[in-house]
């Protein structure tokens, strides 16, 4: 934008001829124009909408917005666990009544801690696309997953219930990424008590998630199909809380026109007058822009190879008990408990 403008016109040929297939300026104008259009379209209508990006409170930058993010990923942490409630209570003995195999009925609940594991991927895109539009996407995964696992009961494709199970484990497995949106809401000195209050969530969806799955169980004329919906609406919660908080979404904004430059000056223009606030962030909230790579994570830090095999050997553990309760409850060999009772005690464990 100097004082000097650089033809994009192709230079006349030695004999003075001009060569007719040659583009004019308009024509390389439109091009450029339309070029531009197309790339903001493709980053920030498909793949950030507008309203998911993060939201400034000081000028530029993602801003802190406190106590009301804390609440919306704490609510939308006990949203994601009250479905993950239903999952444990009813997914493994639906499925073996379904297709009359207590394996079968194991192997639902193995697809969906597999998905979790499958869709780790997920933090390398918020890292380039914000938390907020990775968990609303995921969320909605969980919705559209639920519905097929309750579609999946009635015309027993068992396809169907195989990609339904797929999508309910993704949603559960990002979810788990609210806790940092608690984090990113509040400064270094307050992120201890976020992140406490986020994981309190889960305590309200221990007596939530099972409770739905007793209520509506036999909602519906086929059984367990009501519980399926009603995993479609928690996720569908989470969709909402997960929208609503502003510290998840993207940093900044690429923008490539002229408006989007304006809203750049302002930006600037408001960052130096909020200089002082800037200028009191914490050293931890700085470091967190040169995130590293997963491989250098490991390789350079001994405690996260510690905490790796830690939570692997936990989650191992309390898988084993999520999968083997349901039957060793209900089965006649083992006594014959209700289906209520079985819940009842898969709370206490989720407590």
């Amino acid at each position: 934008r100097g004082d000097c403008e650089i033809s994009d016109a192709p230079a006349p040929a030695p004999d003075g001829s001009h060569d007719e297939d040659a583009p004019d300026e308009d024509d390389l104008g439109r091009r450029g124009r339309l070029t531009r259009s197309v790339k903001n379209l493709f980053a920030n209508v498909i793949f950030v909408p507008d309203f998911l990006r993060a939201t400034p409170q000081h000028g530029a930058g993602p801003g802190y917005h406190g106590s009301a993010d804390v609440c919306f990923a704490s609510l939308g942490n006990a949203a994601a666990m009250s479905g993950f409630g239903v999952v444990v209570s009813t997914l493994a003995i639906a499925t073996a009544q379904l297709t009359g195999s207590p394996v079968a009925g194991t192997f639902s609940l193995t697809l969906e801690f597999a998905s979790r594991a499958a869709i780790s991927p997920a933090s390398n895109l918020s890292q380039k696309w914000g938390r907020r539009p990775v968990i609303v996407t995921s969320a909605l995964c969980g919705v559209g997953g639920s519905l097929l696992v309750a579609l999946d009961l009635y015309v027993r494709s068992y396809a169907l219930g195989i990609l339904g199970i797929c999508g309910v484990g993704a949603a559960n497995g990002v979810s788990q990424q609210l806790r940092f949106v608690a984090a990113d809401a509040v400064r270094g000195g307050h992120k201890k008590r976020a992140l406490s209050v986020c994981v309190a969530g889960g305590a309200l969806a221990a007596f939530v998630g099972p409770s739905i799955a007793i209520a509506t169980r036999l909602l519906l004329q086929k059984e367990y199909a009501g519980c399926s919906f009603a995993m479609a609406g928690c996720y569908l919660v989470l969709a909402v809380f997960a929208a609503g908080a502003r510290s998840a979404g993207t940093a900044t904004v690429r923008d490539d026109d002229d408006d989007d430059a304006e809203k750049n000056e302002k930006n600037a223009s408001a960052s130096k007058k909020n200089q002082d606030i800037q200028e009191s962030l914490d050293m931890s909230d700085v470091a967190t822009a040169n995130t590293p790579t997963l491989f250098s994570l490991f390789k350079n830090s001994s405690n996260a190879r510690k905490g790796t095999v830690c939570v692997s050997c936990a989650w191992t553990a309390m898988f084993l008990v999520m999968s083997a309760a349901p039957f060793a409850m209900t089965g006649d060999d083992e006594g014959g408990y209700s289906f209520d009772r079985s819940t009842n005690a898969l709370r206490m464990h989720l407590l």
